[in-house]
């Protein structure tokens, strides 16, 4: 019986009740309590719930591990990490920490190293999104159903042009950085419809305030929800 087997047979009877734990050094912190960890997760994922790679993104989080007993693996041999522990697991399917949709990436993850990177996936591989698109399209809503709003709101304060300007610096992007609305943050905009409601400032006021053209008031004044 090869070691994969065999730690495997040992899953099973703890799944089952047969046993009541894992023998007491499975999960040491070495490269083979890692291994075991990563054969039992990739028994779990393949061959017990049968999902693709699509669907571990969709559906993968903590719960399922504690459900499936394999929260254990996951404090001793990967620290509480879930992301280089499914990583590691799959290395063939490539994972990036945004993809994990319950999951939150990595504590300090976000460098603007990382930022562009992420960007440059969104538009690029999942959307598949020409710059003109890009310019004619993206809010900051393309970013949170893509489960990158947590990376727009710390590191760009939501502004969605600003993350494209960074992730894509070798592009013009005057016509989206001149689109209305998008010099103005979400905070920005509810003032602004605050301060129209006063009727003291015209649009050209609010224009001269923030410093936007009056398109860019307009668009705020205008929309019901600012993205």
């Amino acid at each position: 019986m090869t070691h994969e087997n065999y730690i495997v047979s040992i899953y099973l009877e703890v799944l089952t009740g047969k046993r009541s734990r894992f023998p007491i050094d499975t999960w040491t912190g070495t490269p083979e309590g890692k291994l075991n960890a990563q054969q039992l997760l990739r028994y779990l994922i393949l061959e017990k719930l049968s999902m693709n790679r699509k669907t571990l993104c969709q559906t993968f989080n903590l719960s399922l591990l504690k459900e499936y007993k394999l929260d254990r693996a996951l404090q001793k041999a990967y620290k509480n990490n879930i992301f280089p522990y499914v990583s590691e697991s799959f290395p063939e399917w490539e994972l990036n920490p945004w993809e994990l949709q319950k999951s939150r990436v990595p504590v300090g993850f976000w460098t603007e190293e990382q930022t562009a990177k992420a960007t440059r996936w969104l538009f690029t591989q999942k959307l598949n999104w020409s710059n003109e698109q890009i310019a004619n399209h993206v809010s900051g809503s393309t970013f949170h159903r893509n489960n990158l709003g947590r990376m727009l709101q710390l590191v760009f304060h939501n502004n969605a042009c600003a993350a494209v300007e960074h992730a894509f610096p070798e592009h013009d992007w005057t016509y989206l950085r001149e689109r209305a609305g998008y010099k103005l943050t979400l905070g920005q905009s509810k003032t602004i419809q605050f301060l129209s409601q006063t009727g003291k400032y015209s649009q050209r006021d609010l224009a001269k305030l923030f410093n936007v053209s009056p398109g860019s008031i307009t668009y705020v004044l205008n929309v019901k929800q600012y993205e």
